[in-house]
């Protein structure tokens, strides 16, 4: 049962990235020109730490919601 729930859980997330890098794809001017954040540098693409934290989330065995 353990495995199947894993597998659920991944399937969710390579579907909800999917989505995120379609949408943020479609709408470019967002993801690069908005930054409603004073804490966010310019140089800093907020997608894409996003990427990045959800890459470290893949590399673990067990996710916890």
């Amino acid at each position: 049962m353990s495995n199947k729930e894993e597998d659920f859980q991944k399937e969710k997330i390579i579907k909800t990235l999917k989505y995120l890098d379609s949408w943020f794809s479609a709408k470019p001017e967002i993801s690069k020109g908005a930054k409603s954040s004073a804490s966010v540098s310019s140089n800093e693409d907020p997608y894409e730490n996003f990427r990045k934290e959800i890459i470290k989330i893949k590399g673990k065995e067990k996710i916890s919601l």
